[in-house]
């Protein structure tokens, strides 16, 4: 039997050079370079149709690839030559020359000195042993024995210590080990680096790159770029580089209770910092650039920060001088803009959005405060009570985000506490399509005649602005002003 194939599906149907042993196939030690493959109604879960699995021995074989199919090459110096399809490639001990040809693959060249080429398309190389990017049923035993350091620039034989001397050669995106690791992503095109557990040190380039570090202390920087760079439990240092970055430390675990204690520096651009997975809620102050107790994400120092996203609790967040974005993701939150032109999000009527000084725009939330400035508050879903304070303040209303409010009581209503026609003040219901025509002014409640109508009512104490946006002569909706002089037609922006 020879040590080369011939690829022709028809000549591998029923050839097997392997014992199937405890449902899956492992390398028969009498047989010597030869490729194992499962026909119709063939062993090792075909279940009656072709499978496109391709199984080495523990000799030297030279083996070839199935379309998206995956081989197994084991012990052995192996040379395995791929598709132009996605192929799925697992070299085993040895030192093996992998070649991947086209189309997105995935490489696991194993122990031993290796030369691997991902050739054409987004490819995948990988050290762990058992990652979620390996194929289910990956043999035991394949991955590094512990952290390796590999860089995506080099094409030359570099020493990766778990791993073996690997060349290296056309490949975009790696996963790491559970061990300590050392990855550098390509200097002016996209990569994707998962190092796994371990206390990693991870690099990216001048694209944007998508760095995951996991659990463990680890140390990201992300170069230029507009880059993701994630971690899981740990004490890391995490530098977003040039680029408008996304960082978040301790990825969406809501049961561990001992966040790490991080340095996260934005660098250039407009960066975005996720507490997502906070166990309890937070508190961010971005005026303080020392270490600062956030409570449910831990001792963090924190710089160059202009975008930052709550946990699912009650946070506090605090803006400084320059123009943040701040965004509630659950529980009754206080956002502070303080100085800039700020953007606050929060959680339909929870919590208290603050724009303080600058133009700011503030949606949702129990109450909105607009602060000096000309700000555009925005109601959502929920009862909201709005301040512009001074400024030219826009109060928008929106029928695709408020609905058509409850309007029989003051306690179902949005309410505008501060409606100033002198400082320039406006309310916005252009998304409502009433039309500029069809104000009517104050009246009874009886007095709507058409589609589209809106009208004013002096309830004593307070106003109501009131719409019939259906044509059935109903109010839809109803917004309260108190403390305002009465309102004219030209306090609206209808179109």
């Amino acid at each position: 039997m020879g040590s080369s194939f011939d690829t022709r599906a028809s000549k591998l149907d029923h050839f097997f050079c392997a014992r199937k042993l405890g449902g899956m196939f492992h390398p028969a030690t009498e047989e010597r370079g030869c490729i194992m493959a499962k026909g119709p109604g063939g062993g090792g879960g075909g279940g009656g149709t072709q499978d496109r699995n391709t199984y080495g021995t523990a000799g030297n074989d030279v083996l070839g690839t199935h379309d998206r199919g995956t081989t197994f090459g084991f012990a052995g110096n192996d040379t395995i030559t791929g598709t132009a399809a996605a192929d799925s490639v697992h070299g085993g001990d040895g030192h093996d020359i992998i070649t991947t040809l086209g189309g997105n693959d995935l490489v696991h060249g194993g122990l031993g000195d290796d030369r691997m080429d991902g050739g054409a398309g987004i490819d995948w190389l990988n050290y762990g042993d058992d990652y979620g990017i390996t194929p289910t049923g990956l043999p035991a035993g394949l991955g590094a024995v512990s952290g390796v350091t590999v860089n995506l620039n080099l094409t030359t034989a570099q020493n990766t210590n778990g791993a073996g001397l690997d060349t290296i050669i056309g490949f975009e995106n790696v996963g790491g080990t559970q061990y300590n690791d050392a990855i550098t992503g390509l200097a002016a095109q996209s990569s994707t680096i998962f190092a796994r557990a371990g206390n990693d040190r991870i690099t990216g380039g001048s694209a944007a790159d998508s760095l995951w570090g996991e659990t463990g202390d680890d140390t990201i920087d992300g170069g230029g770029g507009n880059d993701q760079i994630v971690t899981g439990a740990g004490n890391d240092i995490l530098r977003g580089g040039a680029g408008d970055d996304f960082i978040e430390a301790d990825f969406r675990d809501p049961n561990n209770s001992t966040p790490g204690n991080d340095v996260i520096d934005g660098g250039l651009g407009i960066d975005w910092l996720v507490y997502e997975g906070a166990a309890t809620g937070v508190r961010v102050d971005l005026n303080i650039l020392t270490a600062q107790n956030t409570g449910g994400g831990g001792i963090d120092t924190i710089s160059n920060i202009e975008t930052v996203s709550g946990s699912r609790f009650a946070d506090v967040l605090t803006g400084n001088a320059g123009a943040n974005t701040f965004y509630s993701n659950g529980g009754a939150d206080v956002l502070n803009g303080m100085g800039g032109d700020d953007y606050l999000v929060g959680d339909f009527s929870l919590g208290t959005l603050n724009g303080g000084d600058g133009n700011d725009r503030i949606l949702a939330g129990a109450f909105l405060n607009g602060g000096n400035g000309n700000d555009i508050l925005y109601s959502e879903l929920g009862k909201e009570t709005m301040t512009g304070g001074s400024g030219a303040d826009t109060f928008m209303f929106d029928r695709t985000t408020a609905g058509l409010d409850a309007w029989s009581t003051p306690d179902a209503m949005d309410v505008i506490t501060d409606y100033s026609r002198l400082q320039g003040d406006k309310i916005d219901l252009h998304n409502y399509a009433l039309g500029t025509t069809n104000v009517i002014g104050y009246a009874d409640y009886t007095t709507f005649v058409g589609l589209s109508q809106i009208k004013f009512v002096n309830h004593g104490t307070y106003q109501t602005i009131e719409a019939d946006v259906t044509g059935d002569r109903v109010s839809d909706f109803a917004i309260q002003i108190t403390g305002a002089a009465p309102l004219i037609a030209s306090d609206f922006i209808l179109a």
